[in-house]
């Protein structure tokens, strides 16, 4: 049942990231770089799956300097330690 809620989760905050509202995807990005935080690889790799890659570098490429801090966040906590940076990396 946990695994089905950090699905529905995910999708929805990814969802949040694509929205046109920045204040909307800067609240998406904050969301999903808390949940990544000391996160097991498998919600890491569904954050990574969901979001993909070109819409990370979309929010990488953002005017919003709070929402591209908030997504080198995100990046950071996703790729926390080596082995999961190798695994991840490995996988994208």
């Amino acid at each position: 049942m946990q695994h089905f809620l950090d699905r529905q989760a995910v999708e929805l905050l990814c969802d949040l990231t694509r929205r046109e509202d920045p204040n909307i995807r800067l609240n998406g990005v904050w969301a999903l770089m808390n949940m990544a935080y000391q996160a097991d690889q498998g919600v890491k790799n569904q954050i990574l799956n969901c979001l993909g890659t070109d819409q990370i570098f979309r929010l990488l490429s953002d005017t919003d300097v709070n929402i591209l801090m908030k997504t080198l966040g995100l990046l950071r906590n996703l790729l926390s330690t080596k082995a999961v940076t190798i695994a991840i990396c490995g996988g994208h």
